[in-house]
Protein backbone atom coordinates (compact mmCIF):
# COMPACT_ATOMS: atom_id res chain seq x y z
CA UNK A 1 0.00 0.00 0.00
CA UNK A 2 1.41 3.36 -0.96
CA UNK A 3 0.50 7.04 -0.57
CA UNK A 4 1.89 10.19 -2.24
CA UNK A 5 2.51 13.21 -0.01
CA UNK A 6 3.77 16.75 -0.67
CA UNK A 7 6.03 18.33 1.93
CA UNK A 8 8.50 21.24 2.00
CA UNK A 9 12.11 20.48 1.15
CA UNK A 10 14.46 20.48 4.14
CA UNK A 11 11.72 21.15 6.69
CA UNK A 12 10.81 18.70 9.47
CA UNK A 13 7.46 17.08 8.67
CA UNK A 14 4.94 15.01 10.60
CA UNK A 15 3.18 12.30 8.60
CA UNK A 16 -0.02 10.55 9.68
CA UNK A 17 -0.82 7.10 8.32
CA UNK A 18 -2.77 3.93 9.18
CA UNK A 19 -1.50 0.35 9.19
CA UNK A 20 -3.56 -2.73 8.36
CA UNK A 21 -3.69 -6.16 9.92
CA UNK A 22 -2.01 -8.88 7.82
CA UNK A 23 -5.45 -9.96 6.51
CA UNK A 24 -5.90 -6.44 5.07
CA UNK A 25 -9.35 -5.98 6.67
CA UNK A 26 -8.90 -4.04 9.92
CA UNK A 27 -6.55 -1.32 11.09
CA UNK A 28 -3.65 -2.40 13.27
CA UNK A 29 -4.08 -0.26 16.38
CA UNK A 30 -1.47 -1.73 18.70
CA UNK A 31 1.71 -1.92 16.64
CA UNK A 32 5.05 -1.66 18.39
CA UNK A 33 8.10 -0.55 16.44
CA UNK A 34 11.75 -1.49 16.64
CA UNK A 35 14.90 -0.30 14.90
CA UNK A 36 14.82 -1.47 11.30
CA UNK A 37 11.02 -1.36 11.01
CA UNK A 38 11.25 2.01 9.28
CA UNK A 39 13.66 2.70 6.41
CA UNK A 40 14.23 5.92 4.49
CA UNK A 41 15.35 6.15 0.86
CA UNK A 42 16.27 9.57 -0.54
CA UNK A 43 16.35 10.08 -4.31
CA UNK A 44 16.79 6.36 -4.99
CA UNK A 45 19.83 6.22 -2.72
CA UNK A 46 20.67 3.66 -0.04
CA UNK A 47 17.90 2.64 2.38
CA UNK A 48 18.82 3.56 5.96
CA UNK A 49 17.04 3.33 9.30
CA UNK A 50 14.80 6.33 9.96
CA UNK A 51 15.86 8.68 12.76
CA UNK A 52 12.47 8.39 14.52
CA UNK A 53 9.97 5.59 15.00
CA UNK A 54 6.21 6.08 14.57
CA UNK A 55 4.03 7.16 17.48
CA UNK A 56 0.73 5.39 18.19
CA UNK A 57 -2.11 7.91 17.81
CA UNK A 58 -5.00 5.48 18.43
CA UNK A 59 -6.46 4.41 15.08
CA UNK A 60 -3.27 5.34 13.22
CA UNK A 61 0.32 6.47 13.65
CA UNK A 62 2.38 9.61 13.21
CA UNK A 63 6.00 9.88 12.19
CA UNK A 64 8.31 12.88 12.51
CA UNK A 65 10.64 13.02 9.50
CA UNK A 66 13.70 15.14 10.29
CA UNK A 67 14.78 18.19 8.28
CA UNK A 68 17.85 16.27 7.09
CA UNK A 69 15.72 13.34 5.91
CA UNK A 70 13.59 15.86 3.98
CA UNK A 71 16.57 17.09 1.92
CA UNK A 72 15.74 15.24 -1.28
CA UNK A 73 13.42 15.59 -4.24
CA UNK A 74 11.75 12.24 -3.55
CA UNK A 75 11.71 10.38 -0.25
CA UNK A 76 10.29 6.88 0.26
CA UNK A 77 9.55 5.60 3.75
CA UNK A 78 9.15 1.83 4.13
CA UNK A 79 7.20 0.65 7.20
CA UNK A 80 7.97 -3.08 7.40
CA UNK A 81 7.49 -5.29 10.48
CA UNK A 82 10.63 -7.34 11.08
CA UNK A 83 8.90 -9.95 13.26
CA UNK A 84 7.58 -13.32 12.07
CA UNK A 85 4.66 -13.50 11.72
CA UNK A 86 4.17 -9.87 10.73
CA UNK A 87 1.92 -7.70 12.89
CA UNK A 88 0.90 -5.44 9.97
CA UNK A 89 0.97 -5.25 6.18
CA UNK A 90 4.03 -3.59 4.67
CA UNK A 91 3.48 0.09 3.92
CA UNK A 92 5.33 2.65 1.78
CA UNK A 93 4.90 6.40 2.01
CA UNK A 94 6.18 8.46 -0.92
CA UNK A 95 7.00 12.13 -0.38
CA UNK A 96 7.65 14.66 -3.14
CA UNK A 97 9.23 17.88 -1.88
CA UNK A 98 8.64 21.48 -2.95
CA UNK A 99 10.01 24.96 -2.32
CA UNK A 100 13.69 24.51 -3.22
CA UNK A 101 15.83 24.30 -6.34
CA UNK A 102 16.71 20.70 -5.45
CA UNK A 103 13.11 19.72 -4.65
CA UNK A 104 10.83 17.74 -6.94
CA UNK A 105 8.77 20.93 -7.34
CA UNK A 106 10.81 24.15 -7.04
CA UNK A 107 7.71 26.33 -6.61
CA UNK A 108 7.04 27.01 -2.90
CA UNK A 109 3.45 25.96 -2.23
CA UNK A 110 3.58 27.29 1.34
CA UNK A 111 4.55 30.87 0.41
CA UNK A 112 1.84 33.44 1.10
CA UNK A 113 3.24 35.52 -1.76
CA UNK A 114 4.81 33.40 -4.50
CA UNK A 115 8.24 34.60 -5.60
CA UNK A 116 9.08 35.08 -9.25
CA UNK A 117 12.46 34.06 -10.62
CA UNK A 118 13.98 37.23 -12.08
CA UNK A 119 17.41 35.74 -12.65
CA UNK A 120 19.13 36.45 -15.95
CA UNK A 121 18.40 32.87 -17.06
CA UNK A 122 14.67 33.28 -16.36
CA UNK A 123 14.67 36.64 -18.14
CA UNK A 124 16.45 35.06 -21.10
CA UNK A 125 13.81 32.31 -21.25
CA UNK A 126 11.02 34.91 -21.26
CA UNK A 127 12.80 36.98 -23.90
CA UNK A 128 13.28 33.90 -26.07
CA UNK A 129 9.61 32.97 -25.74
CA UNK A 130 8.52 36.49 -26.74
CA UNK A 131 10.95 36.90 -29.61
CA UNK A 132 10.26 33.44 -31.01
CA UNK A 133 6.48 34.00 -31.01
CA UNK A 134 4.92 34.33 -34.48
CA UNK A 135 3.69 37.88 -35.12
CA UNK A 136 0.85 36.49 -37.21
CA UNK A 137 -0.76 35.25 -34.00
CA UNK A 138 -0.87 38.75 -32.48
CA UNK A 139 -2.53 41.20 -34.84
CA UNK A 140 -5.32 42.75 -32.77
CA UNK A 141 -5.61 46.38 -33.87
CA UNK A 142 -3.75 48.80 -31.65
CA UNK A 143 -1.53 46.21 -29.98
CA UNK A 144 2.26 46.04 -29.97
CA UNK A 145 2.06 42.75 -31.84
CA UNK A 146 0.06 44.36 -34.67
CA UNK A 147 2.56 47.21 -34.95
CA UNK A 148 5.54 44.84 -35.01
CA UNK A 149 3.80 42.83 -37.73
CA UNK A 150 3.19 46.02 -39.75
CA UNK A 151 6.79 47.19 -39.36
CA UNK A 152 8.03 43.83 -40.65
CA UNK A 153 5.53 43.96 -43.52
CA UNK A 154 6.64 47.46 -44.54
CA UNK A 155 10.23 46.25 -44.79
CA UNK A 156 9.77 42.82 -46.32
CA UNK A 157 6.33 42.38 -47.88
CA UNK A 158 4.97 43.25 -51.28
CA UNK A 159 4.22 46.95 -51.78
CA UNK A 160 2.16 48.34 -54.68
CA UNK A 161 2.75 51.99 -55.61
CA UNK A 162 0.27 53.77 -57.88
CA UNK A 163 2.18 56.51 -59.70
CA UNK A 164 -0.85 58.63 -60.61
CA UNK A 165 -2.04 58.93 -57.02
CA UNK A 166 1.16 58.27 -55.12
CA UNK A 167 -0.69 55.74 -52.96
CA UNK A 168 1.27 52.82 -51.52
CA UNK A 169 -0.53 49.60 -50.62
CA UNK A 170 1.34 47.31 -48.22
CA UNK A 171 0.34 43.68 -48.53
CA UNK A 172 0.09 41.17 -45.70
CA UNK A 173 2.23 38.01 -45.53
CA UNK A 174 -0.07 36.22 -47.97
CA UNK A 175 0.77 38.79 -50.67
CA UNK A 176 -2.95 39.38 -51.34
CA UNK A 177 -4.56 41.01 -48.32
CA UNK A 178 -4.07 44.73 -47.84
CA UNK A 179 -2.43 45.41 -44.51
CA UNK A 180 -2.07 49.19 -44.75
CA UNK A 181 -2.54 51.96 -47.32
CA UNK A 182 -0.22 54.99 -47.30
CA UNK A 183 -1.95 58.01 -48.87
CA UNK A 184 -0.12 61.25 -49.86
CA UNK A 185 -1.80 64.59 -49.05
CA UNK A 186 -0.85 68.20 -49.68
CA UNK A 187 1.04 69.37 -46.64
CA UNK A 188 1.34 72.94 -47.89
CA UNK A 189 4.53 74.96 -48.46
CA UNK A 190 5.64 72.55 -51.17
CA UNK A 191 5.47 69.50 -48.90
CA UNK A 192 3.56 66.24 -49.17
CA UNK A 193 2.43 64.29 -46.14
CA UNK A 194 2.23 60.49 -46.51
CA UNK A 195 -0.14 59.13 -43.90
CA UNK A 196 -1.53 55.66 -43.23
CA UNK A 197 -5.19 55.31 -44.03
Amino acid sequence: MQGLLLRKYGAQAVLDFPLFEPDGVDFTTNATFASGDLKVMKDEGAEVNATNLPVDEGMGYSLTVTATEMQAARIVLYVVDQTNPKAWLDRALVIETYGHASAMHAFDLSAATPSVDLSSQAQQDVADAVLDEATSAHQTAGTVGAEVHLAKAMLANKRIHTISTGVDVIKDDDGLSTLRTMTPTDGGSDTINVEPS
